[in-house]
C-alpha cells in the first residue's frame, strides 16, 4: 500500500468541508484532482472513505476510523518538514525562511493537520 502526501491532505480536506468542491478550493486544486486522489486512496486502503451525496460528502465507518491516523501522518510529516528546515539552517548557517520547508510538506494548508 502507498499513499501519497496529496491523498492526505485532500482526504482531511474533504473531511473537514463535507464536500470535495469546498475541499477543492482550500487546497487549491480543481475538484476532479480531489476525486481522483480520494478514490485511489480508498483504493489503496480497501474501502469506502465517504458517502457521497449531490449535497456533500461524510465519512464513512472506515473514513472514521482511518481518520485519527491520516491526521498523525499529516502532523508527522510537518514535523519532518520542520525538523529537516531547522537543520539545513543550523548546517548551512540559514533556513529556508517563510515557511517553506511546511509549504512542501503540506501544499501550505496547515488546517488540514488537525485531527
Amino acid at each position: 500500500m502507498c499513499l501519497s502526501t496529496p491523498q492526505v491532505r485532500y482526504f482531511l480536506a474533504a473531511a473537514r468541508e463535507g464536500n470535495l468542491t469546498r475541499a477543492a478550493r482550500s487546497c487549491g486544486v480543481r475538484q476532479p484532482t480531489i476525486s481522483q486522489s480520494l478514490k485511489e486512496l480508498e483504493a489503496a486502503l480497501g474501502g469506502a472513505l465517504f458517502r457521497r451525496a449531490h449535497h456533500g460528502v461524510a465519512l464513512t465507518p472506515l473514513g472514521r476510523a482511518v481518520r485519527p491516523h491520516l491526521a498523525a501522518i499529516a502532523r508527522a510529516a510537518v514535523k519532518a518538514g520542520q525538523t529537516a528546515q531547522a537543520f539545513c539552517g543550523a548546517s548551512k548557517g540559514r533556513g529556508m525562511g517563510d515557511g517553506a520547508a511546511l509549504a512542501i510538506v503540506t501544499g501550505g494548508d496547515r488546517a488540514g493537520v488537525a485531527g
